[in-house]
């Protein structure tokens, strides 16, 4: 008597009832996202043509009424004679665009560093070390949130000053007036010598080499205390806590302006989502004013492959039981990114778009007819 022992395949033919509902939402997603990320580089692609054959030169020493709600641009000084306060620190200066203080605080920070350690032929175990360092920074770094022993690195846990920047409000450009909002810490800072100024400072500070010096965990002593004797803050040896406060100045400088004419006032020109270049630095040409695509390219380029690796995944779930299904699922991801850039595009470029279409449809229905004709 045998007795046969027959090894029985558990289909698996139901996984396609999840990743096709979950491919085709996948794509019809990024289909959507895709769509909509290439119509707002179109548009703004636009935008920046339209300011490119509209704009005109005009002069900065006379308002022309002829050139009202057109866009212009124009190289000036710009001036302001508004005086800058730090009424805190007692510190004023006049012929600036902007009076920045800038405060620093000597502080622990933390890093991390991950280790991979082998634990058997294809398997690895990950840890994570962490050191502690020493720095200048403008704000608080957390010491609590330290892996490591937080009584130790301890960092204070407020600064008494912060960092501000006071800007000139009356500005102008030969005979136009210029929005205070397009002037922050525009052009290269100067560095404030304090000995000119009676400062105000905190008890406990010094001042030494043009900063004002003190020690956050000291800061409240009382004002009769010797200030050099209780804080010996030496910057080449600082101590966590050691604060220093410094000073600067953007001064009035030439500037070239690109905007819309408003008799004497200007404005930014923005339209369909591109914004171009409002005040610069310098003598400028209108391509350098208009040349802010170039984060927005390297935006939709990067979503454009992003897009191609997830509509990938999704033809991968559409073509799960079809013979070559990845080389079906890229080449299709593809025919998608490409067909959608070139029908949005098409109005720009009906040349390129027309003929990058056709090639597409080819390769299309090469790469698919033939693996669903082996299932037939």
């Amino acid at each position: 008597m045998s007795q046969s022992n027959t090894t029985e395949k558990i289909p698996d033919d139901n996984l396609h009832y999840i990743l096709i509902p979950l491919g085709i939402l996948i794509n019809i997603y990024m289909i959507f996202c895709l769509f909509s990320k290439e119509q707002e580089a179109k548009n703004s692609y636009l935008g920046r043509e339209f300011a490119r054959n509209n704009c005109v030169e005009t002069s900065a020493e006379s308002i022309d009424s002829e050139k009202d709600g057109k866009i212009v641009y124009f190289t000036g000084m710009i001036s302001s004679d508004d005086t800058l306060s730090d009424k805190v620190f007692n510190i004023s200066v006049d012929k600036c665009l902007t009076l920045k203080r800038k405060v620093e605080m000597y502080q622990y920070y933390e890093k991390k560093h991950e280790h991979r350690e082998r634990t058997g032929k294809k398997s690895y175990r990950t840890y994570y070390s962490y050191s502690y360092h020493k720095d200048w920074f403008e704000y608080i770094k957390n010491s609590n949130s330290f892996k490591r022993d937080n009584n130790y690195y301890k960092n204070p846990n407020k600064m008494k000053f912060k960092s501000q920047l006071f800007n000139a409000k009356n500005l102008s450009v030969g005979a136009y007036k210029i929005p205070s909002s397009s002037i922050v810490a525009l052009g290269t800072p100067e560095k404030i010598h304090l000995a000119s100024f009676s400062l105000i400072m905190p008890n406990t500070a010094i001042v030494e080499d043009n900063k004002i010096l003190y020690n956050a965990f000291n800061e409240d002593l009382e004002a009769g205390e010797d200030k050099k004797e209780i804080i010996p803050i030496d910057e080449k040896k600082p101590e966590i806590g050691d604060t220093r406060i410094s000073f600067y100045k953007y001064p009035l400088c030439e500037v070239t302006v690109f905007g819309v004419q408003n008799g004497e006032n200007m404005y930014p020109f923005s339209k369909n989502g591109f914004t171009a270049h409002f005040v610069i630095p310098g003598k400028k040409t209108v391509d350098e004013m208009l040349n802010t695509n170039n984060i927005r390219k390297s935006s939709i380029d990067s979503f454009r492959f992003f897009s191609f690796i997830v509509l990938s995944i999704g033809f991968c779930f559409l073509f799960y039981n079809v013979d070559a299904g990845c080389a079906c699922a890229l080449s299709a991801s593809f025919g998608v990114v490409s067909g959608i850039a070139c029908c949005v595009w098409f109005s720009v470029i009906p040349f390129v778009s027309t003929v990058w279409l056709s090639i597409l449809i080819f390769i299309c229905i090469a790469a698919f007819s033939n693996p669903f004709k082996k299932n037939k």
